[in-house]
C-alpha cells in the first residue's frame, strides 16, 4: 500500500511539474499565434525559420512586409509549403492553389514579438469543402503548422517549475 501511495505521489509530481507550450498558442479570427516577450524580432525570426525547416517545410520566399511598406518595426511573412501535402491536396481539389502557400508571420507588436500561423482549417469553411478525408487531410497540416509555433514557443519561452510551497 505504502509502494502505491508513493507511485500516486510521483505520478501526481511529473503531471504537476510538466507543462505544455500548447497552452501558448492562441486562436483568433482566422488564425494561430504566440507572443515571445523579451526577445529581438529578428532572434524569433531566425528559431521560426529553423523550425519550418525542421518540419520538412520549405519557404517559397518570403515577403518582407517591413521594407515594402516602410515599416519602422519587424514584418515578414514566409509563404511556405510541404510538396508532399501539395502534391496530395491538388490530386483531392483542385481549387487547392488558392490555400496554398500556407503563411507563417513575425512581426513585432507593441514590445512583444507575435508570431502567427493561418488557420488553414477556417479557410477551407470559405470554400465550403465537405470532403471528410480531404478535411483530415487540411486538419494534419494545420496541426503542423500549429507545432511549428509550439516547437518556437518552447525554444523561446523555457517554462521553469516553481513550486507553491
Amino acid at each position: 500500500m505504502k509502494k502505491l501511495k508513493l507511485l500516486l505521489v510521483l505520478v501526481l509530481l511529473l503531471t504537476v511539474s510538466v507543462y505544455s507550450y500548447e497552452d501558448d498558442v492562441q486562436h483568433d479570427n482566422g488564425y494561430y499565434y504566440i507572443i515571445i516577450k523579451n526577445k529581438s524580432p529578428k532572434l524569433v525570426n531566425a528559431i521560426v525559420v529553423e523550425e519550418i525547416y525542421k518540419a520538412e517545410w520549405d519557404i517559397v520566399t518570403t515577403i518582407n512586409v517591413d521594407k515594402t511598406s516602410n515599416l519602422k518595426t519587424f514584418y515578414k511573412t514566409h509563404l511556405i509549403c510541404q510538396e508532399n501535402y501539395l502534391s496530395k491536396g491538388v490530386r483531392k481539389f483542385k481549387e487547392i492553389g488558392n490555400l496554398i502557400p500556407c503563411r507563417i508571420t513575425v512581426l513585432v507588436e507593441g514590445t512583444k514579438v507575435k508570431v502567427m500561423a493561418e488557420d488553414i482549417e477556417e479557410i477551407a469553411k470559405i470554400y465550403g469543402i465537405k470532403d471528410k478525408e480531404f478535411l483530415a487531410f487540411l486538419k494534419k497540416v494545420q496541426d503542423e503548422l500549429v507545432s511549428i509555433l509550439v516547437k518556437t514557443a518552447s525554444r523561446l519561452s523555457p517554462k521553469t517549475f516553481k513550486p507553491m510551497y
